[in-house]
């Protein structure tokens, strides 16, 4: 069974918990009809995909899982690298019985993972959509194209200093999560402080500046593929998408306006067309808004700030 969906306003998504090595893995699940999976960035929680899920839960049973040391799932003391994010991910498949996914979506670090879960092979999709997703390879200088200021440089650098400046968010949260900020960006605002120091910056580290997504990228060359990508994205420079999207050859460039965060606001209309036209490389698949049985093992719940 899948959750009520939409929530009341500023509602968490509930959660429920699949086990994996290293400790409980949360997601939510929303919706009915064929399963679509939707991987959210460094720093963030599921209830980021929150304006995502509203737009396509009535056609597709959304699987939205909190990362490995973020949100409500286990924060163990790890290296958290691409293929462990995956490896947990994988976890919450096989929980519900899940081989195949009629897509899956990856928002910035949440794209270096749906691919490292692809190409582990645990896991197969239909389709495939990344959104402001860095492309780490030693081809490339990564590290100067996305710390673009000498302040993000020294951060990385001195670990120690980042790790005091997210403790004091954690002191202060209380009294900032109360900042407006517009509805549709609420979920991601609300996951700010939802992880431990090690998970964040081990995340950034290992699946940002350190992969070689190059292997990945080259197993997911038959998968149909959306970038979603936008030219003033100050995080992530628009250049990985095009590297991207000259290493894929069956993708489609959307480019989108906004910032960083522009996939919940111009993003979606055209994630949603694009899930719901013909490509000529999809294999038949449910049809969209029948109802598909997952077993949901594990308790449920909304989980409250953890990390």
């Amino acid at each position: 069974m899948t959750d009520r969906f939409p929530l009341p306003r500023h509602q968490r998504l509930p959660r429920h918990f699949a086990p994996s090595v290293d400790g409980p893995v949360a997601y939510a699940l929303v919706g009915s009809g064929p399963p679509i999976m939707l991987l959210h960035g460094l720093g963030g929680t599921a209830d980021f995909w929150q304006p995502v899920v509203a737009a396509l839960a009535t056609r597709y049973t959304v699987i939205v899982p909190d990362l490995l040391g973020f949100g409500a799932s286990a924060k163990p003391a790890v290296d958290y690298t691409a293929e462990r994010h995956a490896a947990a991910l994988a976890a919450v498949t096989a929980a519900l019985g899940i081989t195949e996914l009629a897509a899956l979506v990856g928002h910035s670090c949440g794209g270096v993972v749906a691919l490292t879960l692809l190409a582990g092979g645990q896991v197969q999709t239909a389709r495939l959509a990344l959104a402001a997703t860095p492309f780490p390879t030693p081809r490339f200088p990564v590290r100067q194209e996305l710390l673009r200021s000498r302040g993000q440089r020294f951060l990385v650098d001195h670990p120690a200093v980042a790790l005091g400046m997210m403790r004091m968010d954690k002191v202060l949260w209380p009294v900032i999560q109360h900042v407006p900020v517009p509805d549709d960006l609420w979920g991601a605002w609300s996951g700010f402080t939802a992880h431990s120091g090690q998970s964040y910056m081990s995340t950034l580290a290992w699946c940002m500046l350190r992969s070689d997504l190059d292997p990945a990228v080259a197993l997911a060359a038959d998968v149909p593929t959306l970038l979603l990508y936008s030219p003033t994205d100050r995080t992530v420079p628009l250049a990985h998408g095009t590297r991207l999207a000259e290493r894929l050859p069956h993708a489609t460039w959307q480019p989108i306006t906004g910032n960083h965060y522009a996939i919940l606001r111009t993003g979606i209309a055209p994630l949603h067309d694009w899930l719901a036209s013909p490509t000529p490389l999809e294999r038949p698949m449910e049809a969209p808004g029948r109802p598909m049985e997952i077993g949901v093992p594990g308790e449920t719940g909304v989980p409250g700030e953890t990390g």
